[in-house]
Protein backbone atom coordinates (compact mmCIF):
# COMPACT_ATOMS: atom_id res chain seq x y z
CA UNK A 1 0.00 0.00 0.00
CA UNK A 2 3.01 2.69 0.35
CA UNK A 3 4.47 1.74 -2.79
CA UNK A 4 1.12 2.79 -4.37
CA UNK A 5 0.76 6.29 -2.28
CA UNK A 6 3.90 7.05 -3.25
CA UNK A 7 4.07 6.23 -6.62
CA UNK A 8 0.88 8.03 -6.97
CA UNK A 9 2.32 11.35 -5.39
CA UNK A 10 5.56 10.93 -8.01
CA UNK A 11 3.09 10.75 -10.29
CA UNK A 12 0.63 14.17 -9.14
CA UNK A 13 4.21 15.66 -8.49
CA UNK A 14 5.40 15.54 -12.42
CA UNK A 15 1.77 16.32 -13.32
CA UNK A 16 2.30 19.58 -11.44
CA UNK A 17 5.86 20.26 -12.64
CA UNK A 18 4.62 19.58 -16.19
CA UNK A 19 1.40 21.98 -15.81
CA UNK A 20 3.91 24.67 -14.52
CA UNK A 21 6.58 24.30 -16.86
CA UNK A 22 3.66 24.86 -19.75
CA UNK A 23 2.85 27.82 -18.02
CA UNK A 24 5.44 29.44 -17.56
CA UNK A 25 6.46 29.16 -21.49
CA UNK A 26 3.03 30.14 -22.23
CA UNK A 27 4.07 33.13 -20.19
CA UNK A 28 6.97 33.82 -22.23
CA UNK A 29 5.96 33.03 -25.11
CA UNK A 30 2.65 35.17 -25.88
CA UNK A 31 1.49 38.07 -25.75
CA UNK A 32 -1.40 36.91 -23.23
CA UNK A 33 0.98 37.57 -20.59
CA UNK A 34 2.76 40.27 -22.73
CA UNK A 35 6.03 37.94 -24.04
CA UNK A 36 7.31 38.13 -27.36
CA UNK A 37 4.97 36.48 -29.61
CA UNK A 38 1.83 38.61 -30.76
CA UNK A 39 -1.36 36.14 -30.56
CA UNK A 40 -2.73 38.09 -33.52
CA UNK A 41 -2.09 39.55 -36.40
CA UNK A 42 -3.16 42.38 -39.08
CA UNK A 43 -3.82 42.37 -42.75
CA UNK A 44 -3.34 45.62 -44.59
CA UNK A 45 -4.20 45.42 -48.40
CA UNK A 46 -2.04 42.27 -49.48
CA UNK A 47 0.73 42.75 -46.20
CA UNK A 48 0.43 40.35 -43.41
CA UNK A 49 2.20 42.26 -39.86
CA UNK A 50 3.07 40.39 -36.80
CA UNK A 51 5.04 42.69 -35.03
CA UNK A 52 5.21 46.21 -34.89
CA UNK A 53 6.07 47.55 -38.30
CA UNK A 54 6.96 51.00 -40.12
CA UNK A 55 6.84 52.53 -43.47
CA UNK A 56 3.59 51.22 -44.23
CA UNK A 57 1.19 53.50 -46.66
CA UNK A 58 -2.47 53.02 -46.40
CA UNK A 59 -4.25 54.81 -48.92
CA UNK A 60 -7.63 55.88 -48.99
CA UNK A 61 -10.25 53.10 -48.82
CA UNK A 62 -7.39 50.36 -48.07
CA UNK A 63 -9.14 47.14 -46.25
CA UNK A 64 -7.52 45.73 -43.05
CA UNK A 65 -8.40 42.99 -41.05
CA UNK A 66 -7.41 41.63 -37.51
CA UNK A 67 -7.22 37.74 -36.78
CA UNK A 68 -7.53 37.39 -33.20
CA UNK A 69 -9.94 35.45 -30.65
CA UNK A 70 -10.26 38.17 -28.86
CA UNK A 71 -12.36 41.94 -29.17
CA UNK A 72 -9.85 44.73 -30.37
CA UNK A 73 -9.31 48.66 -30.75
CA UNK A 74 -8.23 50.73 -33.08
CA UNK A 75 -6.38 54.23 -32.45
CA UNK A 76 -4.88 56.49 -34.70
CA UNK A 77 -1.99 58.60 -33.09
CA UNK A 78 0.20 61.46 -35.05
CA UNK A 79 3.63 60.30 -35.83
CA UNK A 80 5.88 62.96 -35.75
CA UNK A 81 9.71 63.61 -36.60
CA UNK A 82 12.16 65.50 -37.98
CA UNK A 83 11.89 64.30 -41.52
CA UNK A 84 7.90 64.46 -41.58
CA UNK A 85 7.81 67.92 -39.29
CA UNK A 86 6.23 70.90 -41.37
CA UNK A 87 4.58 74.03 -39.96
CA UNK A 88 0.80 75.02 -39.96
CA UNK A 89 -1.44 78.04 -38.52
CA UNK A 90 -4.18 77.21 -36.02
CA UNK A 91 -6.31 79.68 -36.23
CA UNK A 92 -2.96 83.06 -35.58
CA UNK A 93 -1.11 80.69 -33.95
CA UNK A 94 2.15 79.43 -35.72
CA UNK A 95 2.91 75.29 -34.80
CA UNK A 96 4.85 72.38 -36.46
CA UNK A 97 3.90 68.81 -36.95
CA UNK A 98 6.25 68.22 -33.96
CA UNK A 99 3.69 69.22 -31.82
CA UNK A 100 0.96 66.92 -31.76
CA UNK A 101 3.33 63.91 -31.91
CA UNK A 102 1.16 61.81 -29.73
CA UNK A 103 -1.70 63.34 -30.40
CA UNK A 104 -5.38 61.72 -31.06
CA UNK A 105 -6.36 61.53 -34.60
CA UNK A 106 -8.68 58.25 -34.70
CA UNK A 107 -11.87 60.50 -35.00
CA UNK A 108 -10.12 61.91 -38.46
CA UNK A 109 -10.49 57.97 -39.86
CA UNK A 110 -13.48 55.97 -40.36
CA UNK A 111 -13.30 52.04 -39.76
CA UNK A 112 -16.33 50.74 -41.64
CA UNK A 113 -16.57 46.87 -41.20
CA UNK A 114 -17.59 44.78 -44.14
CA UNK A 115 -19.10 41.09 -44.13
CA UNK A 116 -16.07 39.19 -45.06
CA UNK A 117 -14.23 39.91 -41.61
CA UNK A 118 -12.40 43.12 -43.10
CA UNK A 119 -12.34 46.77 -42.05
CA UNK A 120 -12.39 49.71 -44.57
CA UNK A 121 -10.21 52.42 -43.60
CA UNK A 122 -11.00 56.10 -45.29
CA UNK A 123 -9.72 59.44 -44.59
CA UNK A 124 -10.95 62.95 -45.98
CA UNK A 125 -7.82 65.18 -47.25
CA UNK A 126 -5.36 66.33 -44.79
CA UNK A 127 -7.16 69.62 -44.43
CA UNK A 128 -10.54 67.33 -43.48
CA UNK A 129 -8.25 65.48 -40.88
CA UNK A 130 -6.96 68.79 -39.20
CA UNK A 131 -10.37 70.20 -39.22
CA UNK A 132 -11.61 66.38 -37.36
CA UNK A 133 -9.31 66.98 -34.54
CA UNK A 134 -9.58 70.98 -34.57
CA UNK A 135 -13.55 71.81 -35.26
CA UNK A 136 -14.56 74.98 -35.67
CA UNK A 137 -10.73 76.45 -36.12
CA UNK A 138 -9.06 78.08 -39.03
CA UNK A 139 -5.95 75.69 -40.24
CA UNK A 140 -3.66 76.94 -42.45
CA UNK A 141 -0.64 74.82 -43.97
CA UNK A 142 1.38 74.29 -47.37
CA UNK A 143 0.66 71.06 -48.88
CA UNK A 144 3.68 70.75 -50.43
CA UNK A 145 5.98 70.79 -47.55
CA UNK A 146 3.89 67.59 -46.30
CA UNK A 147 5.66 64.25 -47.58
CA UNK A 148 3.41 61.22 -48.53
CA UNK A 149 6.12 58.75 -48.43
CA UNK A 150 6.90 59.56 -44.86
CA UNK A 151 4.69 57.92 -41.87
CA UNK A 152 2.75 60.40 -39.93
CA UNK A 153 0.40 58.44 -38.19
CA UNK A 154 0.68 55.39 -35.78
CA UNK A 155 -1.94 53.03 -35.67
CA UNK A 156 -1.98 51.03 -32.23
CA UNK A 157 -4.02 47.69 -32.42
CA UNK A 158 -4.85 46.72 -28.98
CA UNK A 159 -6.07 43.27 -28.03
CA UNK A 160 -6.40 41.70 -24.99
CA UNK A 161 -3.71 43.76 -23.12
CA UNK A 162 -1.38 43.37 -26.05
CA UNK A 163 -0.74 46.48 -28.91
CA UNK A 164 1.04 46.37 -32.13
CA UNK A 165 2.32 49.57 -33.74
CA UNK A 166 1.91 50.16 -37.42
CA UNK A 167 3.89 53.09 -38.31
CA UNK A 168 1.92 54.76 -42.28
CA UNK A 169 2.32 57.39 -44.44
CA UNK A 170 -1.66 58.82 -45.75
CA UNK A 171 -2.98 60.10 -49.42
CA UNK A 172 -1.52 63.75 -48.68
CA UNK A 173 -2.10 64.61 -52.60
CA UNK A 174 -5.61 65.01 -54.03
CA UNK A 175 -6.30 64.86 -57.48
CA UNK A 176 -8.66 66.88 -59.13
CA UNK A 177 -9.89 67.15 -62.66
CA UNK A 178 -12.90 68.91 -64.24
CA UNK A 179 -14.13 68.83 -67.37
CA UNK A 180 -15.55 72.04 -68.88
CA UNK A 181 -19.38 71.23 -69.93
CA UNK A 182 -18.84 71.11 -73.39
CA UNK A 183 -15.53 68.74 -72.85
CA UNK A 184 -16.34 65.14 -73.03
CA UNK A 185 -13.08 63.64 -73.77
CA UNK A 186 -9.34 64.43 -72.79
CA UNK A 187 -6.79 64.39 -75.60
CA UNK A 188 -2.94 64.21 -74.53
Amino acid sequence: MAKKSKRLLLIVLYVIIACSCVLVLFYFLTDGFKGSIKTFSVTIGDSLYTTDSTEVHISRNTTMSVHSVDSFDIAIYAHASEENNFSFMLEKESYEWMDLNGKDFTKAFSFTPSDDDKIQISYGSIQEIFISVYPGYSIFFDVNKISSDIDMFDMVITCARTSMSISFSIDVYELFLELSPSVDSIIF
